[in-house]
């Protein structure tokens, strides 16, 4: 049985309550720069997938306007077992560099599938002479 993606979210940070629920703090899907290129200090990535059977390796790859990896994660290791089990993969992202403005794209990995592919965007804010 193939687990299901059932989502996978940029944020800035993730906070987990007393209960289990986790909280997700801003979601976000472009990265505003002064100049390039840019070091974005910190983000977070949240992956959850549902229904397994087993233990399952996953990665997450950033890619640049050009299609080229600019980083990619170690396996990370997660278990289902049965079909409501669920596992929320939370990964820390910092001093990721940004070489240009332009469509960046995250892919999610199970294995070495492909099993999502969304955009993200980096930006540079105009300077007062530029407004």
């Amino acid at each position: 049985m193939q687990p299901k993606l059932l989502y996978s979210v940029m944020c800035d940070a993730v906070a987990r309550g007393p209960e289990g629920k986790m909280t997700l703090y801003g979601i976000f899907d472009r990265i505003v720069a002064g100049k390039m290129p840019a070091t974005h200090p910190s983000f977070t990535i949240v992956t959850t997938w549902q229904s397994g059977d087993r233990e399952y390796k996953m990665r997450i790859r950033i890619l640049d306007p050009d299609g080229r990896h600019i980083f990619e994660t170690r396996e990370m290791t997660f278990r289902l077992r049965g079909e409501f089990a669920k596992s929320e993969m939370v990964t820390e992202f910092n001093n990721i560099m940004f070489k240009k403005v332009g469509t960046y794209s995250v892919q999610i990995l199970l294995g070495s599938e492909i099993k999502t592919e969304y955009p993200f965007f980096v930006m540079q804010t105009k300077s007062p002479e530029e407004a």
